[in-house]
């Protein structure tokens, strides 16, 4: 192919832009072009395609911008449509441009590693190698489908600008109605999932806001049933179509039911638990009702109902949702439809419920931090606090029933809380689809209410009474959160609610915020000291042997996050540490006044061979991880700026799949947030950072250690960085390495009562010809980028 290209040989089509064209900053760069070009790419895109599939001919058409790219299910209709693999469920459709007209596209299967590592991403130029014109038989509009089968990623923009009149560009003329909607291309969906998550979906179906009704109309109390008459009646009502009043008090994760076996256009489920005074039970939307009323349901939310159909519930137990004190829970379902029957729902303001008609109000059961040491594990409770670090998004894989990789990814993050009852923090392991929707408003300062939460305290492989508890909580099915602020209506002084925001307007309150931190690597909780404990922890411990170092780290996608567990010996050590390095006796929040004024503090390193031998050779040999300072950027977390937030927030949430010149879009898209807007982007599509900026930032200081497996000639770089109260009792790092780090030292910055470093490292050589099994976490930033890889704990075998 290649030869054929240079050789002139191959039907070329699209523009090949001189540079005059590709610098040019003109507003009206677009007939600039067709008028120095003259050419009409993509009208003639599929014609050139026919005609290259009859006379057996390769194409190479390009290069184009990809706009936008979204994922959708496949299903049976799909398969028919395009004649793809059935082996993969993902249907990936992107929308390219030239200077003219733009199109959407289905990719091979194949082609989705690529974007899942984001190496084609939106604002990217691409040529496409091998393409196929298929007609769509099962529509009788006589549409046909382009399906890209192998692509080219051009090293650079194909425009230099990108300018915003590419959001406007037409349709081509013969396209048919269903490339100019905002629905899958192929298949019966209707709707499109988040390019990341499975659990989130995307489009201006779905609705997040909407106006609540002042009154019921000519509707009065009589006319109105309650749940415990539905329950105990309700075979004998169904030809009534009674109307209930009822307020939401627990809201659950949207339930996707699509397979890739069955047609559907809406597979959709979502479960509620309702209430009035008579008693509790459950509501189910289905279907398309889902897009219209499941983001503007919360949990408070008073509804009017009609029209709806009563079934014996699915979860007898209500699925564990709280129920209001003295309130009986009733296990039926009530049904709401799209249609057979077709179901009335209302949304009602607070002031339009009648007077007789009386309704519990939301109940909290609220945890401190003081008390959450006390509470059961697995105990439900809602915590409330003031948010002091934020996390970075992290994916890790799902497994399906048979324990395999699934393909999907689970999606969480970190979040630290405090309130006025400690000292300590309450820490979040947050999965995205219980904030998918919040998720943008969730940064340092604010007060953030979690409903639903579960308690993990981790005492199974505790191993003295004296050992400290790692507690946390984590989102369950039914969390929600919510933003509180001052002044806020129906707040009652004295509530858990009201101290915290009072808290967090101290003296002592502000100061936490000014101290928080964003992103950068946070594992929770520690592993065991001991590898018996470990065992006991891992029952399934799974070794990865040297010769699959590479194939495990080559293979992470965007932004996933795996464990893995490695026998190895060390090579070597390298220090990275500030040459104006701050004595041990500075508290942390003055070495981090400092370290925000300092200006251009390079970083210095310093190494020690542990093995001669080996690093004598380690310019010969493939290296994998971090090796050089530059790269560690990313790794330790950044301070909170107000000023600095939208950058900052640009970097913490995932890319949208959606290139937008301007301003950010996401009115009609759960989770949806484009933090590829009017910034210039790095390889992971967030906002880059110039390298003069991170010179002058201070590097925390930290080693690099080099490891080599037994039997490959792989070598491994992992980040370690010892914590202050370990190093205070030993200055020996073949001691320290066998001491679990406390996660929560990596958000200290600089890191805090560090000893003599360089005797640290001058000790790395009694590590010579002790074999260790390494816990890492292993981290992808982009394709790009070497893989993060942090030593979390070593055991000494």
């Amino acid at each position: 192919m290649q030869d054929r290209v240079e050789s002139g040989k191959s039907d070329r089509i699209g523009p090949i832009l001189p540079d005059s064209a590709r610098s040019c900053k003109s507003c009206n760069l677009r007939d600039f072009l067709a008028e120095k070009m003259n050419c009409n790419t993509l009208v003639d895109l599929k014609k050139c395609l026919r005609r290259a599939e009859l006379q057996e001919k390769e194409l190479l058409a390009g290069p184009f911008v990809v706009l936008k790219i979204e994922r959708y299910l496949t299903d049976p209709q799909h398969t028919s449509q395009t004649g793809l693999d059935t082996v993969y469920i993902d249907v990936y459709q992107l929308t390219v441009a030239d200077i003219l007209h733009k199109l959407k596209v289905v990719v091979d299967p194949k082609i989705s590693k690529d974007i899942q590592n984001r190496q084609l991403r939106e604002g990217c130029s691409l040529k496409f190698t091998k393409c196929t014109l298929r007609y769509d038989e099962t529509s009788l509009s006589g549409s046909n489908i382009v399906i890209v089968h192998s692509i080219n990623i051009e090293t650079k923009p194909c425009l230099s600008v990108l300018p915003s009149e590419m959001a406007d560009l037409r349709w081509c003329p013969d396209c048919a109605a269903k490339q100019t909607k905002d629905l899958p291309l192929t298949s019966s969906r209707g709707y499109f999932l988040n390019l990341w998550s499975s659990t989130e979906m995307t489009g201006p179906q779905w609705k997040l806001a909407g106006e609540e009704a002042k009154s019921v109309g000519a509707v009065t109390a009589e006319d109105i049933y309650q749940v415990k008459e539905i329950a105990r009646n309700w075979t004998e009502l169904q030809i009534v179509n009674p109307r209930m009043v009822v307020r939401v008090i627990c809201k659950f994760r949207l339930l996707h039911y699509a397979k890739p076996s069955k047609l559907g256009m809406w597979p959709f489920q979502a479960n509620f638990t309702v209430c009035d005074e008579t008693g509790v039970c459950n509501l189910v939307l289905w279907n398309a009702l889902c897009t219209e009323y499941y983001q503007r349901l919360q949990e408070g939310s008073v509804i009017m109902i009609r029209r709806f159909t009563v079934k014996k519930s699915y979860y007898s137990n209500g699925r564990g949702a709280p129920s209001p004190e003295n309130l009986q829970y009733y296990d039926v379902d009530i049904n709401l439809n799209p249609h057979h029957p077709q179901s009335e729902i209302q949304i009602l303001a607070t002031s339009a419920v009648p007077d007789n008609i009386h309704l519990p109000d939301l109940e909290y059961n609220f945890v401190t931090r003081r008390q959450l040491g006390f509470m059961p594990d697995n105990y439900i409770c809602d915590v409330v606090g003031c948010v002091t670090y934020v996390g970075r998004y992290e994916r890790d894989s799902c497994t399906n029933k048979a324990g395999l990789d699934s393909g999907g990814f689970w999606i969480r993050r970190w979040l630290h809380l405090r309130d006025a009852s400690s000292e300590k923090t309450i820490i979040i392991e947050m999965f995205r689809a219980a904030e998918s929707v919040i998720a943008p408003q969730v940064k340092p300062g604010v007060v953030l209410v979690c409903r639903h939460m579960k308690v993990i305290n981790n005492t199974s492989y505790l191993t003295r009474s004296t050992s400290q508890r790692q507690v946390y909580i984590t989102s369950t099915i039914n969390t929600q959160l919510s933003v509180r602020v001052n002044g806020e209506k129906n707040l009652r002084p004295g509530s858990a609610i009201s101290d915290v925001l009072v808290w967090s307007q101290s003296h002592e309150g502000k100061q936490e915020v000014e101290h928080s931190m964003l992103k950068g690597y946070f594992s929770y909780p520690c592993v065991p000291v001991q590898l018996t404990a470990l065992q006991d922890m891992y029952t399934d411990l799974k070794i990865i042997s040297s010769d699959d170092w590479k194939r495990e780290l080559t293979a992470l996608a965007y932004r996933q996050h795996k464990c893995l567990f490695v026998q190895a010996v060390m090579v070597s050590a390298k220090l990275i540490h500030s040459p104006k390095h701050v004595t041990p006796k500075t508290s942390s929040r003055k070495r981090r006044r400092k370290a925000g004024k300092a200006s251009h503090v390079p970083c210095k390193t310093e190494v020690v061979v542990v093995d001669p031998e080996i690093h004598a050779l380690a310019d010969q040999m493939e290296s994998l991880g971090i090796g050089e300072p530059h790269q560690l950027v990313n790794t330790f977390p950044t301070p909170y700026s107000h000023a600095h937030w939208p950058g900052l927030q640009q970097q913490l949430m995932f890319p949208s799949g959606e290139l937008s010149p301007e301003e950010p879009q996401g009115q009609g898209t759960i989770g949806h947030s484009s933090d590829t807007v009017g910034q210039s982007l790095d390889s992971t599509g967030d906002t880059s950072e110039s390298s003069e900026r991170i010179l002058e930032r201070e590097m925390p200081e930290c080693y690099i250690l080099t490891w080599k497996g037994l039997n490959s000639n792989i070598l491994l770089n992992t980040i370690w960085r010892p914590t202050g109260d370990r190093c205070g009792r030993s200055s020996s790092m073949l001691e320290l390495l066998c001491m679990s780090h406390p996660s929560i030292r990596w958000l200290s910055y600089p890191s805090q009562c560090l000893s003599d470093l360089p005797t640290i490292l001058r000790s790395a050589t009694q590590c010579m010809g002790h074999r260790y099994l390494l816990v890492l976490d292993c981290f992808r930033h982009s394709h790009e980028d070497n893989q993060e890889v942090v030593l979390k704990q070593a055991y000494r075998l």
